[in-house]
């Protein structure tokens, strides 16, 4: 063989090795590649899903406009708060919108927000959390919307909250901590609800506070609401004019200007226990629950409710079938129970201590039942009991001294 010959074929040898070298490493390759394990960081340096994906960057909601940390969806229609917003979001603006609740931990992920403003939508419930881990928070905007109640531990944590606007919603009741946590606040709104009373040291730790709005709230100023007037008095900030509803010789009389000699409690006063609101969790089935006052009247019963709620003052159970009252727990656990009206039932006969139970009542009204009986027996145990209606009964036995165990009995 000539030498270029040998030349030709050793170059033909290299040829096919490189080809046959270039084969193998497509065969293994990608399998060498697959075992590789990814990166834990996507771009932007966000880590990895549990899947091994990257998240997807939170986008502006659909129908919003977002700049410069502002993200506005007024009046798109939203029937619930956005579940995604941008990182760098310091302002929320969701008014005139159909969101009808707000959900635990909805806006949780968005540290630097400093103003949320919800107003004019349907709310009717705030989650307890709603707002926790907001420190930054200085403006919360709920006016206009149907608040009833404020859960327990809803602005807990907002230390930087400055202003908080609560007008023209329903609530009824506030309980005592409600603003425990609001220590920079300057302004609260509570303007155009139906608060009757508020307890003794709801605003204790506004020690920002410079603006106060109770104006339009149907106030019972009764000997409860003194350390109101007086906290006003010495505090003028109330601005917007907050007066009494009731009772008739105190109506429109300003808060701030309450003599404490006109200022008397009465037997069923709402204002007992107003820092303990009733959840709706607590009220029977069938019965309506606001402050400390539940009304089962007209619903039907032919028993008592089996559970009432603990701190109940008034309750109101006429125009139902109820035959007794025996053979119940449920007023064994009220043992601030001041008002009992069982009116326009059926009840025939009450056992011995009926109401020894309740030892704190001060009005029971038995009217319009089937009772044929009054002995000493059944009104045991009842030593503040000051009015008793037994009007439109059946009675044709009265035992005597059947109310020498009423110490306190005016009114009969």
């Amino acid at each position: 063989m000539r030498v270029g010959e040998r030349v030709s074929a050793w170059n033909r040898i290299k040829m096919h090795y490189k080809l046959l070298l270039l084969a193998v490493l497509l065969l293994v390759a990608p399998q060498a590649l697959s075992k590789r394990k990814p990166s834990r960081r996507c771009p932007g340096g966000g880590r990895r899903e549990e899947g091994g994906g990257c998240p997807t960057p939170p986008l502006c909601p659909e129908s919003c406009r977002c700049s410069d940390g502002i993200v506005d969806c007024r009046d798109r229609g939203f029937t619930h708060v956005p579940l995604h917003l941008p990182e760098d979001t310091t302002e929320l603006r969701l008014e005139q919108n159909l969101i009808t609740e707000v959900p635990q931990r909805a806006f949780a992920p968005f540290k630097r927000l400093r103003r949320i403003d919800l107003s004019n939508n349907q709310i009717t419930a705030i989650a307890g959390d709603a707002f926790l881990g907001l420190k930054s928070l200085a403006s919360l905007v709920l006016y206009g919307n149907k608040i009833t109640e404020l859960a327990a531990g809803v602005f807990s944590g907002l230390s930087s909250l400055q202003l908080l606007l609560l007008n023209a919603n329903r609530i009824t009741c506030l309980r005592r901590d409600a603003f425990a946590d609001l220590r920079s606040l300057n302004l609260l709104s509570l303007y155009d609800n139906n608060i009757k009373t508020i307890q003794n040291g709801t605003f204790d730790t506004l020690s920002s506070i410079q603006t106060l709005h109770l104006g339009r709230n149907p106030f019972v100023c009764d000997c409860s609401i003194q350390w109101l007037s007086d906290y006003l008095e010495n505090n003028p900030i109330e601005t917007s004019g907050a007066r009494c509803e009731s009772p008739r010789w105190l109506q429109r009389r300003k808060l701030t200007a309450l003599a404490e000699e006109r200022l008397k409690c009465t037997d069923g006063t709402v204002s007992l226990y107003a820092g303990e609101c009733v959840t709706a969790e607590e009220c029977p089935r069938g019965c309506t629950c606001r402050a400390t006052t539940v009304d089962c009247t007209a619903g039907g019963l032919t028993h008592l409710p089996d559970t009432l709620p603990p701190y109940t003052t008034v309750l109101l159970l006429s125009d139902n079938e109820l035959r007794e009252v025996g053979g119940s727990t449920a007023l064994g656990q009220l043992s601030r129970l001041r008002r009992l009206v069982l009116s326009n039932n059926q009840l025939r006969r009450l056992p011995p201590a009926a109401f020894q139970a309740v030892p704190s009542l001060h009005h029971l009204d038995l009217s319009d039942n089937d009772l044929v009986e009054v002995n000493s027996r059944i009104l045991k145990g009842l030593p503040h009991l000051r009015a008793l209606s037994l009007a439109d009964n059946k009675v044709t036995c009265i035992s005597p001294g059947a109310f020498t165990q009423l110490p306190a009995l005016r009114e009969m």
